[in-house]
């Protein structure tokens, strides 16, 4: 992956970053490849190490469904996000019911492999 990215036209960070930018997606469009995100996503459902992972319709998600479809509220869904995993009344014992993952991203970056089993 280093000597791929040693080879893009731009620093690394400019386009495979977590970070602010002025599309819909709060990463660069080549974070995905840099983190290895869909590898790592796909082994974490495999060994069903969280009950995200094995309840979640949305486990380790990454869009933020406001922002793409109607172009309003880029941190509104991520704020009630937070809100119901927090206090919400429908959690499962210690984990929040698991559709709020589909509501937004999270806004720090993924860490893998640490992410795959709980994610905060």
């Amino acid at each position: 992956m280093t000597r791929r990215e040693s080879l893009y036209r731009v620093a690394w960070q400019r386009i495979a970053m977590w970070r602010e930018n002025p599309t819909a997606y709060r990463y660069g469009y080549l974070w995905a490849v840099h983190s290895l995100y869909y590898w790592w996503r796909d082994q974490g459902l495999a060994e069903e190490g969280s009950i995200q992972s094995e309840h979640s319709p949305c486990y380790l998600n990454r869009m933020d469904v406001s922002e793409i479809a109607v172009g309003w509220g880029r941190y509104t869904l991520e704020l009630l996000r937070t809100f119901v995993s927090r206090y919400s009344f429908l959690s499962s014992g210690y984990h929040p019911l698991e559709l709020f993952n589909c509501m937004s991203p999270p806004a720090r970056e993924y860490q893998f492999p640490k992410d795959l089993y709980h994610f905060d």
